[in-house]
Formats: structure tokens, C-alpha cells, sequence
């Protein structure tokens, strides 16, 4: 069961800036769920969380590997709802959404098979926006064969990140320019760029004016501030403090 409040679907290509606009979007006040549900924990690549939940990743993968030869490289959106059963469901706990006004779901890959949760009745499309981000194919593909999750997708090689890159990006186009849902294209490059303009305008998409919740979205951007926000939460923590420096040593020793 969904809430009757507006649901915002974070959607572009892997290491695009999607896990930054979610971020932003939740300071501006859209619940993407409970942390614990979240697929991934922050790290050095995405210090302020990935913000995709498990289930919602597994529903998504499952759709694009009964379609397509690779996650890598999807089927059009058309295909992967030809090849889901006329029963298909997402097996998604979407409980948490029933006391938000405004809540988010990211995942790149929603980039292939939001048609398929349309059309299949998952979501609803009535309150449904789309926000799409949007980066530089080559700089993607750089910093996919640098990620250690997403670099095993396109077996760490560039020219197979980049292809990966212009097909999702391809895909997201896709549902953007076919299905007639409000939707508002971010500029990870420009999000780093112009924060206060690009965060501003997103704001008016999503309904926020409240201007501490602007504020704190402006705060949000910046991959050095958020970095140094991870690396101070893990010293005050004994425990992954340990972890960090074990992992450090491992690595001198490595090199």
C-alpha cells in the first residue's frame, strides 16, 4: 500500500549524481524510508548515502535480468514489460509511505523498469514526478570503473561504463519523453556548481519553501564536506574507527 502523497523516482545512469539529488531531496523533506531497509551503507564514494532501498533494487534487478543478457546493458523499458508476468509485483514493502506527503524511491535502474511498475500497478501514476539526472557519459564511465559494485557490471572496462552510461541515460530519456509525468532534469555538474540555483528550482518541482530545509540541502552539496562528516562519524565510533585504520594498514602493505 502507497501513501496518497506525491512519490518522486530518482532515476539516471550509475555514478550520474542520482545518491547527491537524493540527498539534496531529503533535506528538502522527501522520505526515501527507513535507513536500515537502505541497500548499501555510505562510503568514500558516496559519503552521504546511497539512499536505494534492497528491495526495491532486487524488484528492479530481477526485472532487467529476465529481459536483457546484463544489468549493464538493459532492454528498452517496452521489452522488460513485455517479458514480466501479467502478475508481476515488486514484492516491495512500501508501508513506511502511508504518513508521507512526499517520498522518494532511487535506483539507476529504474531508469529501464519504471514502465513496468505503471503499468503493472506498483505505483501510482497519478502523483507520480520523475526527477532525472543527468552527467557526462566519459565522466561517469570514469568513475564507474573506480566503484568496486558498479565497476563489476561492466567488467571495470571504460568503454563498456560508457555504453552502460549513454544506455541508461538513453532509457531514463525514454520514459521522460513517453510517459507524460512531470519531470525535472538535474545537471549533476551544475548541481556542483551552482548549488543554490539548481537546488532552488528543484525545490519549486518537489513543493518546499520552507528555508531552513533549503538551506540544509545547500549544505548537502559538496562531496569534501560530506566526506569529512563520514570520516568524523567513524572516529567517533571505537568500533569502525578500528576498521578504517586496519584497512588502511592493509592497503600500505598492499602497495
Amino acid at each position: 500500500m502507497t501513501s496518497s502523497g506525491a512519490c518522486l523516482v530518482v532515476m539516471g545512469p550509475f555514478r550520474s549524481g542520482t545518491s547527491l539529488t537524493s540527498q539534496v531531496l531529503s533535506a528538502l523533506g522527501v522520505d526515501f524510508g527507513p535507513h536500515e531497509a537502505f541497500q548499501l551503507e555510505p562510503d568514500r564514494y558516496n559519503p552521504g548515502g546511497y539512499f536505494q532501498r534492497r528491495d526495491v533494487v532486487e524488484a528492479n534487478t530481477h526485472l532487467i535480468e529476465g529481459a536483457s543478457d546484463s544489468i549493464a546493458i538493459p532492454s528498452g523499458p517496452e521489452v522488460i514489460l513485455d517479458a514480466a508476468s501479467a502478475d508481476w509485483r515488486p514484492g516491495v514493502d512500501l508501508d513506511w509511505t502511508r504518513n508521507s506527503p512526499r517520498f522518494g524511491l532511487k535506483d539507476p535502474r529504474f531508469c529501464a523498469t519504471l514502465l513496468t511498475w505503471l503499468r503493472r500497478g506498483a505505483l501510482p501514476a497519478e502523483c507520480l514526478k520523475i526527477v532525472r539526472v543527468v552527467r557526462d557519459p566519459e565522466a561517469i564511465a570514469r568513475s564507474s570503473v573506480a566503484h568496486r559494485e558498479v565497476g563489476s557490471f561492466c567488467d571495470y572496462d571504460l568503454g563498456i561504463a560508457e555504453s552502460m552510461a549513454r544506455t541508461y541515460d538513453a532509457r531514463a530519456a525514454w520514459h521522460v519523453s513517453t510517459l507524460g509525468i512531470p519531470a525535472f532534469e538535474i545537471s549533476y555538474k551544475e548541481l556542483l556548481s551552482e548549488p543554490q540555483r539548481v537546488i532552488e528550482h528543484l525545490a519549486l518541482f518537489v513543493g518546499e519553501s520552507d528555508q531552513e530545509r533549503l538551506r540544509r540541502a545547500r549544505q548537502s552539496v559538496g562531496k569534501r564536506r560530506a566526506l569529512m562528516r563520514h570520516y568524523a562519524h567513524k572516529l567517533s565510533n571505537p568500533n569502525l574507527a578500528f576498521a578504517t585504520a586496519r584497512k588502511t594498514l592493509k592497503a600500505w602493505l598492499r602497495a
